[in-house]
């Protein structure tokens, strides 16, 4: 992701960076003063429905209700039982953040519908004419921020971005393997809000994430929905301090569009990716000791090192591995480098201190390896807003979904993981990055129950 980065910032821009980052610095997680492992030994090492439903197969029509039932079921939908219902796109403690509407064509104009992945339907919101066809699908993504919070307090934000970004490439690869690309559109919250029926004074609130263009022919420009989505106003949200970050993210320019653009996935790298493999993916519950082979790490490492930024080019995110049992690559944390090439930062084992930093999670030793991103929030939020806060942490959830998917292919298994000690995990990066996401790979353990 080209993301660039200034060299110097105003002192409104500065002012402007502190504010946002004071919120991210209150959701940090630190390690207890009796923890195993001591920073300073880590830190030497590294130096609801109203009128109704429509079901698959109502409508052949290009842009139709069974075509976007067809994405939003690869993207968002219940892909089994384990034996709780688990889902294509891999969210925070399985909470399941995002909710979808849809604009497809419907009897001659455009309708909305929001999506129930349980029952796989759309939910009719509103329908009205259109002076020319509706030659595309325009999905809305949007937050209930309360699920995140409700369990994980104020760091509950942060995990509703990275599951908005699992969502966005979750959407990537259902359009992918039904032939059709997908692009980012500028609406604002107030435009969604309108035409989508997306409204922070609902009974459950929501906020605006995203509007995906989903088209099997070229991704020209279309004329939007225009009907106005109905829904019910009611009490604000419980979390008010939710809301209020969110709206601190929406200032400033956002470069998401264009950063991601409809070319991001290299058809080499996901031309064997379709429904069936995006419906296995999995969150990994346990992994089993296994020496992987080196080409098992590449196949990870190489859509990383090209999702991440041309070769040669000055990217914002920075990935770095921890690397525990893979052939020919002696343990340690890594940086990777944009041709995919690991540079050493600390050759020995590291599973103690990767299982710290994750705050503990065993899960984080276990791994064969473990996959690390992070990017520079306060350079990006002084230069574009706080805009460019939220877009650093969609980026990462969709680099997430995508090498989950990798991993399946690959017959392994990734973990996302959230929940890590910033401080202990930032000395990876370059000086100045912030840690965004984590993920965990390798062989999974069979479930006994």
């Amino acid at each position: 992701m080209n993301l660039d980065v200034p060299n110097g910032q105003t002192a409104a821009a500065s002012t402007r960076s502190k504010s946002l980052l004071a919120l991210h610095e209150e959701t940090k997680l630190g390690p207890d003063e009796g923890a195993a492992v001591s920073r300073e030994r880590f830190h030497a090492k590294v130096s609801s429905p109203t009128a109704g439903r429509v079901g698959v197969g109502n409508l052949n029509e290009a842009a139709s209700a069974a075509f976007a039932l067809d994405v939003l079921g690869l993207a968002l939908g219940v892909s089994g039982r384990v034996p709780y219902p688990v889902r294509c796109n891999a969210s925070s403690g399985n909470l399941h953040t995002v909710e979808a509407r849809v604009a497809f064509a419907h009897e001659g104009g455009v309708a909305i519908g929001h999506y129930d992945p349980t029952s796989h339907t759309l939910a009719l919101r509103g329908a009205a004419r259109c002076d020319a066809p509706v030659s595309a699908l325009r999905v809305a993504l949007s937050l209930v921020l309360e699920r995140q919070s409700a369990k994980y307090g104020a760091r509950g934000y942060r995990y509703g971005l990275l599951d908005l970004g699992h969502a966005l490439g979750a959407h990537v690869l259902a359009a992918h393997a039904r032939g059709a690309h997908v692009a980012l559109e500028d609406w604002s919250e107030e435009a969604t809000g309108r035409a989508f029926g997306v409204s922070p004074f609902a009974s459950a609130p929501e906020r605006t994430g995203l509007v995906l263009r989903v088209a099997r022919g070229p991704l020209a420009d279309a004329p939007r929905p225009r009907c106005a989505a109905t829904d019910s106003p009611s009490a604000v949200g419980r979390d008010a301090r939710m809301h209020a970050w969110h709206d601190r993210t929406s200032s400033g320019h956002s470069r998401l569009r264009e950063a991601f653009g409809a070319g991001w996935l290299p058809a080499a790298d996901w031309r064997d990716v379709g429904p069936t493999l995006i419906r296995q993916r999995r969150s990994a519950r346990a992994f089993t000791p296994a020496v992987l082979a080196r080409g098992e790490l590449d196949a990870i490492l190489r859509p990383l090192a090209r999702a991440l930024g041309r070769e040669g080019a000055d990217v914002a995110m920075r990935a770095a591995v921890a690397a525990h049992d893979v052939h020919g690559v002696a343990p340690g944390f890594y940086a990777l480098a944009p041709d995919g090439s690991l540079s050493a930062l600390h050759v020995g084992d590291v599973r103690d201190d990767t299982c710290f930093m994750h705050a503990c999670q065993q899960m984080a030793g276990d791994a064969a390896f473990v996959v690390m991103l992070g990017a520079p929030l306060a350079e990006l939020v002084a230069l574009r807003g706080g805009r460019a806060y939220r877009d650093a942490h969609v980026v990462a959830g969709a680099i997430g979904q995508l090498l989950c998917v990798t991993a399946e292919s690959a017959a392994l298994r990734g973990n996302p993981m959230g929940a890590f000690f910033d401080d202990e995990l930032a000395p990876l990066f370059p000086a100045g990055h912030a840690p965004l996401h984590t993920l965990a790979f390798g062989v999974p353990r069979p479930r006994t129950a």
